[in-house]
């Protein structure tokens, strides 16, 4: 009966695992030490989980900090510079908060260097503007997410302390059983 106990235990501790391992880096574009030779103006990171809207990024040439436009979708985490970038080393650095809520930091290095055009004509064509419609809808979806109280990246989150709760519980019943049954046995 104790490794009954044991084994129950033991698995209730071992399998949940995932649950409080922190968000990593599954994948970035450029990679880490990667060296650019076509025009680039987009980076990309992605996480293996989701991660928080309060994420950000920076990316450096040298000491200069490019201005990104960043979005967040889910587990990846990009950001658009306004031009492709120049030649250079590159550092591209995050600050995420991921789905089990805690902070992680850390960078990648990459190198540009694309063959840049010699007289480039740069031709502005004029912004295209979203229909009034389509702004609508934009402005309705952030205002249901404000009345929500959250959105589903926190409910996910919520659902990992739910775990966290029900797998305490759980430890502590069968602790509980486990003492009364070897204090029946003797």
């Amino acid at each position: 009966m104790k490794r009954l106990v044991f084994f129950i235990l033991a698995a209730v501790l071992l399998l949940p695992g995932q649950a409080f391992a922190h968000t990593h880096l599954k994948d970035a574009s450029p990679q880490d030490g990667e060296t650019i030779i076509e025009p680039i103006s987009e980076v990309e990171l992605i996480f293996d989980t989701n991660i928080e809207n309060l994420s950000t990024m920076t990316l450096n040439l040298g000491e200069e900090e490019i201005e990104l436009d960043q979005r967040i979708e889910n587990e990846v985490l990009a950001g658009t510079a306004s031009a492709p970038l120049e030649n250079g080393n590159y550092t591209l650095s995050w600050d995420i908060i991921g789905a089990d809520g805690h902070q992680m930091q850390d960078s990648i290095s990459f190198t540009v260097d694309a063959e840049q055009p010699e007289a480039a004509v740069e031709e502005t064509a004029p912004e295209e503007q979203l229909p009034a419609a389509e702004d609508e809808e934009v402005v309705q979806e952030d205002e249901e997410e404000a009345m929500s109280g959250g959105t589903a990246s926190e409910e996910a989150e919520g659902g990992s302390v739910s775990w966290i709760v029900i797998m305490v519980i759980g430890i502590v019943v069968l602790l509980s059983a486990g003492l009364l049954l070897s204090k029946k046995g003797k």
